[in-house]
């Protein structure tokens, strides 16, 4: 199958790209900067992209058979202008999504956010037919995305499949960019630094490790099921006060720790209900907290 993933550039989509290279499929990623095209296997084809230019893209979008869309901004808890957010990712998500209508109309996976767009929970598991609420401008972004994904579906009829993912960590890449509070712990702790704790560590969080979340991706490129959308996660809930104690486990000693302020942002409880990706894909996850915290800290020591 040859893929064209758009936004490769980011945590996941490195990983992906290595993934599904090591699977046998043609790769095509779509950059904003040429000189991250170096970061990429030989074999991969890397070609550089304005996404509010469709000519840039486009003869990539008619030769491919699927696409995986990871385009959009990092997590941010601070203020940020919503404004800009829709010219910068919404506006040119709907230019693709037109775009790819006109050409070959192939399906699109779109990476989307489990752990925003539903917003407050009653502690209990979020599934796909609950409201979305989300209370942040990235939550918010996602949801909007998903919105115009769906819509295509109804008036294109474009094969779409949204991905709403919890909380990765893991696999390559990590130590560099610290991405989610696990990596981030992980390497503070490494280089012998205090741990930011915001809150008491109270709030809940679905974390899934990396070769997951992969394997969900795999597993969605063949899906031919009647479901756009579906939760990603490892469907359990950990605290990040328990996290801690795992890491002082393995560590074998107590970390240094800094409890802060909670943020107005975070929330208190966030897990996702995965029964309908493991009936529709056929895929569950397999790494345990405990082994994937094992991993990262076996990756630092090489």
């Amino acid at each position: 199958m040859k893929i064209f993933i758009i936004g490769a550039a980011g945590y996941i989509g490195k990983n992906l790209v290595e993934h599904l290279v090591s699977e046998g499929h043609d790769v095509i990623v779509g950059l904003r900067v040429a000189k991250t095209f170096t970061e990429f296997p030989p074999n991969v084809k890397a070609v550089e992209i304005d996404l509010s230019s469709v000519r840039t893209y486009s003869e990539s979008l008619d030769t491919c058979d699927a696409v995986v869309y990871l385009a959009g901004p990092g997590i941010a808890i601070k203020d940020v202008d919503e404004m800009s957010l829709i010219f910068d990712y919404l506006n040119p998500f709907i230019t693709f999504l037109k775009l790819n209508a006109k050409l070959n109309n192939v399906p699109v996976i779109f990476s989307s956010s489990g752990g925003t767009v539903y917003g407050k929970s009653s502690l209990k598991p979020f599934n796909e037919n609950d409201k979305l609420d989300p209370i942040s401008p990235y939550g918010l972004l996602k949801m909007l995305m998903e919105k115009y994904l769906f819509y295509v579906n109804n008036v294109y009829k474009t094969k779409v499949l949204s991905l709403r993912i919890s909380n990765p960590y893991g696999g390559s890449g990590h130590q560099k960019n610290g991405q989610g509070v696990i990596d981030v712990f992980i390497k503070r702790a490494m280089h012998n630094k205090t741990l930011e704790v915001w809150g008491e560590g109270a709030s809940v969080r679905d974390f899934l490790h990396m070769s997951d979340l992969l394997a969900a991706f795999s597993a969605a490129l063949h899906y031919e099921g009647p479901y756009r959308c579906l939760n990603i996660g490892s469907g359990t809930g950990t605290s990040i006060r328990d996290l801690l104690f795992e890491l002082d486990q393995l560590f074998g000693y107590p970390l240094k720790k800094e409890y802060m302020s909670r943020r107005p942002l975070d929330l208190d409880y966030n897990v996702l209900d995965i029964t309908l990706a493991r009936d529709e894909l056929g895929w569950s996850p397999k790494i345990h907290l405990r082994e994937g915290l094992i991993r990262i800290l076996e990756n630092y020591a090489r």
